[in-house]
């Protein structure tokens, strides 16, 4: 993995676990090499992490959670 733009192609599967070993060295590699990239993974890390706190649904009430699921099931015609 040599330029850039490989790794903008790569960073969603290094961050999943799913980049062959080979091209996960070579994305690190670069990480080391490149600082805007590195710049650009950090943030894209940061705000990945943020996104899947703000969407735990444990973090929601039960009550508050149980209201919304009446809300959209009288909404979409699901209540009998």
């Amino acid at each position: 993995m040599e330029n850039c733009q490989q790794i903008l192609h790569a960073l969603t599967e290094y961050m999943e676990g799913d980049l062959p070993r080979g091209e996960e060295r070579g994305f690190e590699r670069h990480m080391v090499d490149c600082d805007p990239c590195h710049a650009f993974f950090r943030t894209y890390k940061k705000s990945s992490e943020l996104a899947r706190q703000a969407l735990r649904v444990e973090d929601i009430p039960p009550e508050l959670q149980q209201r919304v699921r009446s809300y959209l099931k009288a909404r979409l015609g699901l209540e009998q």
